[in-house]
This record gives C-alpha cells, structure tokens and sequence, in this order.
C-alpha cells in the first residue's frame, strides 16, 4: 500500500483523483484499476508535476536494494501500465511526457483536494422570448484575417497556496498584433508595439490600465519593437528597423513631447526572432542587455550612459540567444538559447559583482520546443516562462530553483501564449496570446417556391473582437447559439435571432468551448469543451442553464450533433478512433428528466 506524499491524501488532476494512503484511482468517480509498482510511479510524477523525474529515482522508490529483477524492463511495464489506466499514449501525451533514456514528466496542473470533488454548476437565466423580426434561417461566419495577440493581465500569486485556477481579465483586443509588452515600475501602464487601428507599421504605445485607449508614442515610418522601460520609469528603450540587415537600439523618454536617442546599431535578427523580448534593463539601469550578431546572436551589455559594449554570452554555431532577463539581485541572467526560432531552452549564466560571465551558461531545460520569455519572481527563487505544448494545453509554466529545480504548470487556462511580463512592484503579470477575430453574419435564404429568387446582402449579425464562432438556430428559430471568446475565454453564449440580447450561458473556463448544437425539444444543448486535459463533451439545460459532463474518455471529442428523434447525438473521436455514441439517449433522459 502506498505511503501518503508529504502528508497530503488526496491527488486531482485533470478527471483523476487518487488517494495517496489506499492507492486507489477514480476517474470521474468510478474505480480505475492500478497496480501498486504503477501507483508508485504516479505518487512519484504527482509530487514533483511538470518536473523530469529520472528512471533511477524511480527505481529506487520501486524496488529496493539487492531486489533481483530486471529494472528496466520493470519500470517500463509499469510505466505502461499506469498509462493504460489514464488511457494515455507514449506519441501523444497528454499526463505522462517520456523523457528518451532519461525519465518521465507530469504535464497536467495538480491539485491537493477533498474526498469529494465539487460537482460543475452553473446558473444562468432562462433565454429571452421570441423575437418577432424575422431574418435568415441560414447563417454565414466570416474569420478575419488580422491575428491578434489579446493582452491578458491578472493577479499573479502571492507566497501563499494558490487557488485552482487564477483568474484573467483582457487588457487589449484592438484589430492585429499587439506585441512585447513591458511594465511600468509602478505596475499601472503597459508599454507594447502595435500597427496601429490602419495596421500599417508597428510603433511603441503605452495604455495605462483601467483607462480606455492607447497613447502612440512614436511616429516613425519604420517598424519598432520589444520596448522595455527603464526601472526608473522615465525612459523606454526600443528596435527600430531599418530596411537593410540592421537595428538601432533607440531611448525616448516615457512622456510625449521628448527627443529621441540613438544608442546603437544591431544586427536585425530574423522575423521568426521578432515576436521575442530583445531588449531589457539591468535592475539599476545602468545598462541595456540586448542580441547582436557575430556570427550568431549572442547577448551583449550595452550602457545607456558611454555607449560601452560588452559580450555575455557566445553561443555555438546555428544558435542563437534570446529573451534575456536579469535576476533581482544582478547577479544571474536568464535567456533563451534557440536552435531555430521554432525550438530553444531556458540557460541561466552566473554573473560577477563586474556583470562578466562567472562561467560558462547553464541550461535549465531540455525540451527543445518552442519556449520563450522567461523572467524571475520577486524574491529571484523561481522564474515564469511559456512553453507551447499543444492548442488548448498549458503554455504558462513556473520554475522553483530547488535541488533539483522543481517545474509546475501555472493554473491558468491560456494556450497559444508566447510573451510575458511581471510588474517589479506588484502583483501583476501580462501575457500575449495568439487569437482570431471572427463575426457571425447572415443572409436571407430564398424562397424556392415562389416565382423570385436571388438571396440579400450578407449583414453583420454577431461581432465582437474576438472570435464568435459556430451559430446554430434553435428549432423554433428564435434563438441562436454560439461560441464566443469575447470575455478572454471560450464559453457558450446565445441571442435572439435578429443577433439582441447576446448572453453568456456557460462559466466553464476552458481553452476551448464550442459547436453548439440544439437538441430537437429546444431545451438541451450538446457542445464540446477542453478545462484541462483532452476535450469532452458537455449538456446544458436551457432552462436551468446547468451544464454537465456528458463523456469522460481519454481522446478529444469534438462537434456533436443530434440525432432526429433527440435519443442520442455523434461525435468526433480524434486521437484514437472516431465512434458513434449511442448510448447517449439514456444518459441524457436520465440526467434532466
């Protein structure tokens, strides 16, 4: 039987709790077979989640010492085992990540919880009456084409235990890319490069949080970016641009009206590079880190005071070093090293009292994926940093720099996320993430037994800026379902037909929610929904507005929709297979009866 870990006795993570006493596993409240030398190894992975733990650490927790069998091939079986039991795969993984020869790594967020999980409610008004104007029965949706990076700002954690998910307000959301944002000293206004409501160049512009438009700080034809404010708040530095292979580093002070200084010129790394933090201060804002080419770009000090330039880092052949970040007591710096803009590892380098490198760097990771934008936390004990797995799995993870460092995935529900911040003097971070914007437009269908024909000009029905996705009529035609990301993430909204009174129907909080489909009484609606782990399929009764979890399997089930008769719906199975559930008549008779 399995000792409790560190004194806790109850595991969640993502439909699973386990019991760390008993040993037993339950998915979704039902019994889930586990042998004992598998249950080892997920008490193991659960209590250091997000960090490699070694084959050897595992052995020795499973066997103990002059034990006469075959470690390997022991470990590997239960490992097999274990994965059998969460109906995850080695190629894709969704718990347990293999580590080739070296260990395995917890991907899902943990959490220490009760006997009994909380079940999912949510309470909403019953959907307005009908409307009586009387438009199309057949609805187009258009995706813009611009990519926006909607700005995220949140309370970040405090010392104490942290609550199950934080939660996110949207900071931007204007037409194309707003990109590298960086905190002012007193956390309160936000410098970022934008292209502008004409998205014709990209210029640097500060929004002071809580107030309604951007301030435009430069004017310059060519393209600025990865502004970072000086500590003491009077001064922003800057890249602009130029044509030919080069950059220059740029002052301007953090005021309208004030001149403008060139410091240096640069070699202008690739476009694939640009998206990534390539400017930041030192503490005491006595010098600039930035990347310049020599072959490859290394990181270099550069004082805003004498214009000294001075080499950190010197990476191999086809590297390239990124994303710097100087600890709070200067005395250790972070950057990305990348082998293509696609792939690249957190390093850390030790620095003397002179800010020369101490020794050679240290690499911190060894995922060799798309990572980015590491910074330190307040007291320098661990760092924040994004690392993209999959569409709708964790991107925000944290580092402790323990023995051994300890890796967690923040419980924050964002995908797609490739920049960050922390303000220096409170208790806010802000993350760029990938979005569309897309509308719901309709069209009146013809009457095709009537002597005319021809169909009227589309009309914008449903906008916001973000994506409205999926729209789907009630049967009685007055009511339209829908997915919207308008609130920053992804839920299940509704409006009268002729596009009033839009309205949220789900508080699911997930990355992904959507293609919801009306059963034929008008009083369910059947969608798909990712939290955490893989996507599942959920129920809402309209009249409630209480949505429940309709499937619990171990691959992404996506796009139901309805049978005739209302007895059961199909659905995509991706990853494993692709099935027809018909055992959903009963469980949906059942459940809102």
């Amino acid at each position: 039987m399995p000792l409790p870990v560190n004194g806790t006795k109850f595991f969640r993570f993502g439909p699973f709790e386990l019991n760390s006493q008993t040993g037993e596993l339950r998915r979704n409240g039902v019994r889930v077979r586990l042998p004992d030398q598998s249950c080892k190894v997920l008490l193991a992975l659960l209590e250091r989640p997000g960090e490699l733990v070694t084959r050897e650490e595992l052995q020795q927790q499973l066997w103990t010492a002059g034990t006469f069998v075959d470690f390997d091939h022991g470990l590997n079986l239960a490992v097999a085992r274990l994965r059998q039991a969460l109906g995850d795969a080695a190629e894709q993984s969704d718990f347990v990540e293999t580590l080739p020869r070296r260990g395995y790594r917890l991907l899902t967020h943990v959490d220490a919880v009760p006997a009994q999980a909380l079940p999912i409610e949510i309470g909403r008004s019953r959907p307005a009456g009908p409307s009586h104007v009387r438009i199309t029965r057949t609805l187009v949706w258009m995706a813009a084409v611009a990519l926006m990076a909607g700005g995220i700002i949140l309370t970040v954690w405090r010392q104490s235990r942290m609550p199950a998910f934080l939660t996110a307000t949207s900071l931007t959301g204007y037409a194309g890319a707003q990109l590298s944002p960086s905190f002012a000293p007193d956390g309160d206004r936000v410098a970022f490069s934008w292209a502008g409501e004409k998205q014709d160049n990209f210029d640097i512009y500060v929004k002071q949080i809580g107030m309604a438009g951007p301030l435009r700080l430069t004017t310059d034809p060519r393209p600025e970016l990865s502004p970072a404010w000086s500590p003491d708040g009077r001064t922003i530095a800057f890249l602009r641009f130029s044509r030919g292979p080069t950059a220059e580093v740029v002052l301007i002070p953090s005021l309208v009206g004030g001149p403008e200084r060139r410091l240096a010129e640069v070699a202008a790394p690739s476009l694939g590079y640009r998206q990534m933090r390539l400017l930041t201060w030192s503490p005491d804002g006595k010098w600039l880190v930035a990347s310049d080419a020599r072959p490859n770009f290394g990181l270099f000090l550069l004082s805003p005071e004498t214009g000294e330039k001075r080499n950190l880092t010197f990476p191999p052949f086809g590297y390239d070093d990124f994303d710097p970040a100087f600890s709070p007591d200067m005395r250790r710096l972070l950057f990305v090293r990348h082998s293509g803009a696609s792939a690249g590892d957190i390093h850390l380098v030790e620095l003397t009292k002179e800010l020369r490198p101490a020794g050679p760097p240290k690499r911190m990771t060894f995922d060799n994926r798309p990572m980015a934008s590491p910074v330190w936390t307040h007291d320098g004990r661990a760092l924040v940093f994004t690392r993209y797995l999959m569409p709708g799995r964790h991107s925000l993870w944290k580092m402790t720099l323990s023995d051994p460092p300890r890796v967690e995935p923040l419980p924050i529900s964002a995908d797609n996320v490739f920049e960050l911040a922390i303000s220096p003097k409170s208790d806010r971070l802000i993350y760029t993430r990938n979005e569309r914007t897309a509308s719901i437009w309709a069209i009146e269908s013809p009457d095709f037994q009537s002597a005319g024909g021809g169909t009227s000009a589309p009309r914008l029905l449903i906008a916001s800026n973000r994506e409205e996705l999926s729209p789907a009529f009630s049967p009685d035609g007055r009511q339209i379902a829908f997915q919207s990301s308008r609130t920053g993430l992804n839920e299940i909204w509704a409006a009268n037909r002729d596009g009033t009174h839009q309205h949220q129907l789900t508080e699911l909080r997930g990355s992904i929610a959507g293609f919801p489909r009306w059963s034929p009484a008008g009083t369910q609606i059947v969608f798909h929904s990712r939290r955490e782990s893989y996507a599942r399929l959920f129920l809402l009764d309209v009249l409630s507005g209480r949505a429940s979890p309709l499937t619990y399997h171990s691959v992404d089930e996506l796009m139901p929709s309805w049978s005739h008769d209302g007895k059961g719906s199909i659905s995509d199975r991706f990853g494993t297979e692709m099935s027809r559930f018909g055992r959903f008549a009963q469980k949906v008779e059942r459940r809102f009866s």
